[in-house]
C-alpha cells in the first residue's frame, strides 16, 4: 500500500449559479448554494506529501523483534493510540459522544482490517519460527552429544599418554638401577659367557644374566616403543582436543541460534496475542457504535435548537406551491410567476429549483461539509466546499430561495444571458443575489 494519499479538492470554476431569495423580511442572508445537479465544479487530484503519522511503521504492536513491515504488512497504519481510543469508554456529553463515535466509525474498519492482515502475517511467522526452533533444539542435542563423545575420547587419549609417560619414567628408573648395580658388582667373565651361551643354571648366575639382558632390551626396543607410543598419544590427544573445541563451538553457536529463535518466536506469539485482542475489541465495538450514534442523535434532537438555532419541529410543516415547475413558499409565488413570465417574454427561458427539505439539506451538508454529525450540524457554511448552509438555516428549506437555471443548464458565468437578465430585473420582483 502506497503511503501517499490523494486529497480530492473541488476547484470551483466560475461557479456563479444564482441563488436568489426573495426579500420577505426574514432576518439573515445565506451564502449561495448550488442546485442539486450543480455541475460547475471540477475534481482536481492534488498529490499530498507523505504524512509520517499515516505511514505504516513497525512500532505496533510495540514488541521488540517484531516488524510488521518486514513481514510484508501493507495495510492501514496501525496506531496503538487509535486502537486504545477505540476501546476506551465514550464521553458522556452528547456532542462529544457524537464526534467521538464518528471518528471511531471512520477509523475503526481500517484498523480492524489492518489487524486482520497483521494477524495472518504473525500466524505465518509463528508457524515458521516454531518448526525452526524445534529443528535447532534437535541440532543442539546432536551437537551436545558429539561434544560429549569428543570430550570422552580426549580424556581417553590423555589417559593413554599418561600411562605411556609413566611407563617410560619407570623404565628409565629401572635402567638407572641396573646401571648402578652393574657398576658396583660387575659379573664374572665365566657367568657372562654362560648367560650369553645359555648355560647359566644358578639363581645368582641368572640374575646377572637378566641384568645384562634387561639393560640391552631397555636400551633398545622397549625404550623406542615407549617413545613412539608417547608421540602417537600426543598427536591423538591434540586431535581430540581440536575435535572437542570444534564440537564446543558448534554447540555454542547452535545454542545461541536456538535462544535467538525462541526469543523471536516468543515475541511473535506475544504480538499475535496483542493483535488478536485488539481485533476482538474492535469487532465487539463497531457493531454497537452506529446504534449508539443513532440513539445519541435522537436523544440530542431536542437540543438541536440550541446547537443550530432553529425550531426543528417546525421544519416539516413549511407550506409550498408550484410555479412553473418550481416548488416554493406561497408567499413569493406571485412575484416568481411574474418574474418568469417577464423573462420568457424577453426570450430568456429561466427555470429553477426552489424548496429543499431538511433531509435534502442534510444530504448536501454531508456531501459538502463532511460525514459526521458535527460536520453536518455544527460546521460553518464557509468551511464547506462549496459553501452550504446549516440545516434549518437555508432559505431553500423555507421555500424562499430559487436556484435559477437557463433552459435547464446552471448559470455559471456572469456573461450568461440568464445572469445578465436577472442582474437587471430580479430586484424589481423582490429577488436579490446572495453574496
Amino acid at each position: 500500500m502506497s503511503p501517499l494519499r490523494t486529497r480530492r479538492t473541488l476547484a470551483v470554476l466560475a461557479a456563479l449559479a444564482l441563488s436568489l431569495p426573495v426579500a420577505t423580511g426574514v432576518a439573515g442572508a445565506l451564502p449561495a448554494e448550488p442546485p442539486p445537479d450543480w455541475d460547475s465544479a471540477e475534481v482536481v487530484e492534488l498529490p499530498e506529501e507523505p504524512d509520517a503519522q499515516l505511514m505504516p511503521t513497525s512500532a505496533y504492536p510495540e514488541v521488540p523483534g517484531v516488524d510488521l513491515l518486514g513481514l510484508g504488512y501493507q495495510g492501514e497504519p496501525l496506531d496503538a493510540e487509535l486502537l486504545d481510543r477505540i476501546g476506551a469508554p465514550l464521553p458522556e456529553d452528547p456532542e462529544e459522544r457524537i464526534g467521538e463515535i464518528s471518528v471511531r466509525l471512520e477509523i475503526g474498519p481500517g484498523q480492524r482490517d489492518g489487524l486482520a492482515e497483521a494477524q495472518e502475517l504473525l500466524r505465518a511467522a509463528v508457524a515458521t519460527l516454531g518448526p525452526a526452533a524445534e529443528q535447532l533444539r534437535g541440532a543442539l542435542a546432536v551437537s551436545q552429544r558429539h561434544e560429549a563423545e569428543a570430550t570422552t575420547r580426549a580424556a581417553e587419549a590423555r589417559q593413554r599418554l599418561r600411562a605411556r609417560t609413566e611407563a617410560l619414567a619407570t623404565h628409565r628408573q629401572d635402567m638407572a638401577e641396573v646401571a648402578v648395580a652393574a657398576y658396583v658388582s660387575p659379573p664374572d667373565a665365566d657367568v657372562l659367557a654362560q648367560v650369553l651361551g645359555g648355560a647359566a643354571t644358578t639363581t645368582s648366575d641368572l640374575s646377572a644374566g637378566v641384568l645384562f639382558s634387561a639393560k640391552a632390551d631397555h636400551d633398545g626396543l622397549v625404550r623406542d616403543e615407549l617413545e613412539v607410543s608417547i608421540a602417537v598419544a600426543k598427536e591423538r590427544l591434540a586431535a581430540a582436543r581440536t575435535v572437542v573445541a570444534a564440537a564446543t563451538a558448534r554447540t555454542t553457536a547452535t545454542a545461541t541460534s536456538l535462544a535467538e529463535a525462541e526469543t523471536r518466536l516468543d515475541a511473535h506469539r506475544l504480538a499475535l496475542e496483542l493483535v488478536e485482542a485488539a481485533r476482538l475489541t474492535i469487532e465487539e465495538q463497531l457493531p454497537a457504535l452506529q446504534a449508539d450514534l443513532d440513539r445519541t442523535i435522537e436523544e440530542t434532537w431536542g437540543r438541536l435548537e440550541e446547537l443550530i438555532g432553529i425550531d426543528v419541529t417546525a421544519l416539516g410543516g413549511v407550506p409550498t406551491t408550484v410555479v412553473k415547475g418550481i416548488t416554493i413558499h406561497p408567499a413569493i409565488a406571485p412575484r416568481l410567476h411574474a418574474l418568469l413570465e417577464h423573462a420568457h417574454a424577453d426570450g430568456v427561458p429561466l427555470g429553477g429549483w426552489g424548496h429543499r427539505s431538511t433531509e435534502r439539506q442534510i444530504e448536501l451538508r454531508r456531501k459538502h461539509c463532511g460525514p459526521t454529525p458535527e460536520d453536518v450540524f455544527l460546521k460553518k457554511a464557509s468551511e464547506c466546499s462549496p459553501p452550504t448552509a446549516k440545516p434549518g438555516k437555508s432559505m431553500h428549506e423555507r421555500g424562499l430561495a430559487v436556484d435559477f437555471h437557463l433552459a435547464g443548464r446552471s448559470i455559471s458565468t456572469r456573461s450568461s444571458p440568464g445572469y445578465l437578465w436577472l442582474a437587471e430585473h430580479a430586484a424589481t420582483y423582490g429577488f436579490y443575489n446572495l453574496p
